[in-house]
């Protein structure tokens, strides 16, 4: 193998080993960047359940006997 030859392998070698660790460092940000994504996303669904909860603690409900009753309605 000529000197050329030799040092080529060395570069592509260091190149393949600089990619790997850069494909490693994206695979960790994506996963920490999914997670917070998610964490979020389930913050804003515990938020909407507690603010549904809270709106539907001012209702009463309609008692059994007053449901389906034809009731007039004026306008």
């Amino acid at each position: 193998m000529s000197v050329n030859s030799a040092g080529s392998a060395v570069n592509v070698q260091q190149a393949h080993v600089a990619l790997r660790q850069t494909i490693q460092a994206e695979q960790v940000a994506a996963v920490a960047v999914t997670e917070a994504a998610n964490q979020a996303a389930q913050r804003a669904q515990q938020s909407t359940v507690a603010t549904d909860v809270q709106k539907s603690e001012g209702t009463k409900p309609v008692p059994v006997e007053g449901r389906g009753e034809v009731v007039d309605v004026e306008a």
